[in-house]
């Protein structure tokens, strides 16, 4: 029983990538899978599990997190009777299978890091060959959409590539040849994203390249190296805006030029993407400027939001205004812990062990997770779907797994 569990967890940890890009429902399954393989773990277990104070910590956070959204949640429909109380914590409560999760990895099944890492490559080119297809072949329109909207998809293909980027000397290691895998895999990732005119993602590469280049920090021919990731970055991306169909030139031209029109007092008149959120985005600080310690609620917020705009919005592309106005100070401070709190823990682990490629590269790539989480948290609610919540949460105890028996061994 106990190898059929860890062979299936280690396919399931495999598949996610390529799957919550892909398929509709296919990340949410997944996480749902490895969340039950853990809790019966934890029922199953006869010693108590040892976890280091920041990883304990990190655990606390992601239920405080859940705690947080819960305890407003009441409140406010208690102080709010004429809104009903209907259940909407359905993402928020998927923070707490990260403790299952992080648990059947380190003490059940291990993890492997061909696992994280042909999975990783293999969910950035499969993006890619159904970007191409659907671009070319389909040809459904000027932007690649994937199971849900074509920002996730671009999001996650981008940050499949780059994450897989840090393990280059993993596979340098296996064969010299291999090395073209995570080079192809930020290649396309790249092209994914700029296929879909996702302008996050593209707001993510910058920052995803500095913390490859100081990756290199600790490979030999330390310049060389920096100067052809950023020369093979920099024509990628300028010939991917030259690419027949793709409108992510068009895109950042247009928004650019609602967003000046917008802060000239044009307001009402724009009728842009860019000028719909940024109409949004400035109702939304005026109603946190009534409510900045507690927040007014998710569905009060809404209301509020709407009848101030006139427009109607489901969010506010932006979460970090999503939950200091929903939930004041108190939730972007959840938020934010959610977001950082890994820092903490992968850091230290490079610092400690930066001539240890194999501990070190793998700490990278969670910072790469992070950090771009932290930049599409700019433009869209991450947390507001599942594939966004179910790869966070599954790669980062995938990643905190591998670091965690490597410096124990």
């Amino acid at each position: 029983m106990f190898n059929y569990v860890r062979v299936l967890t280690y396919m399931l940890v495999f598949l996610l990538p390529a799957m919550a890009n892909l398929v509709e429902h296919g990340g949410s399954v997944i996480f749902t899978l490895l969340t039950a393989f853990g809790l019966g773990a934890w029922f199953k277990r006869k010693t108590r599990p040892v976890f280091s104070r920041n990883e304990k910590i990190l655990m606390l956070i992601f239920a405080g997190y859940f705690a947080v959204c819960l305890i407003f949640f009441l409140l406010n429909g208690l102080f709010s009777p004429d809104i009903p109380m209907d259940w909407d914590l359905d993402h928020e409560i998927r923070f707490l299978g990260f403790i299952p999760i992080f648990y059947l990895l380190v003490y059940w099944t291990g993890m492997k890091d061909w696992v994280v890492w042909y999975g990783l490559a293999a969910g950035a080119l499969c993006s890619i060959c159904y970007a191409l297809f659907q671009a070319y072949m389909v040809k459904s329109g000027t932007r690649v959409i994937g199971p849900y909207n074509p920002i996730a998809f671009g999001d996650l293909a981008l940050v499949y590539g780059f994450m897989a980027l840090s393990g280059i000397r993993y596979f340098a290691k296996r064969h010299g040849l291999l090395m073209i895998i995570p080079i192809l895999a930020v290649i396309g990732g790249l092209l994914a994203a700029f296929l879909s005119g996702t302008r996050g993602a593209l707001l993510a590469i910058p920052v995803l390249t500095l913390i490859f280049l100081i990756q290199l920090g600790s490979f030999k021919y330390t310049w060389i190296y920096r100067v052809v990731t950023v020369l093979v970055i920099a024509l990628s991306s300028v010939t991917y805006t030259q690419l027949s169909g793709v409108s992510i030139d068009e895109r950042i031209h247009d928004g650019i030029k609602d967003a000046r029109l917008f802060f000239a007092g044009e307001r009402e008149t724009l009728k842009g993407e860019e000028a719909f959120r940024l109409r949004v985005w400035d109702e939304a600080w005026e109603v946190y400027k009534e409510h900045p310690l507690l927040g007014t609620g998710r569905k009060q917020y809404l209301e509020t939001v709407r009848e101030g705009s006139n427009i109607q919005c489901a969010h506010l592309h932006n979460m970090f205004l999503e939950f200091l106005v929903n939930y004041g100070i108190v939730g972007l401070a959840a938020l934010l812990a959610v977001l950082l709190a890994p820092l903490f823990l992968l850091i230290p682990v490079i610092k400690q062990n930066y001539r240890k490629p194999r501990i070190a590269d793998t700490a990278f790539s969670g910072i790469n997770l992070v950090a771009a989480f932290l930049i599409f948290s700019l433009t869209t609610c991450v947390f507001y779907r599942n594939l966004y919540i179910a790869f966070y949460i599954v790669i980062l105890a995938a990643l905190l797994t591998l670091i965690k028996h490597k410096t124990t061994a």
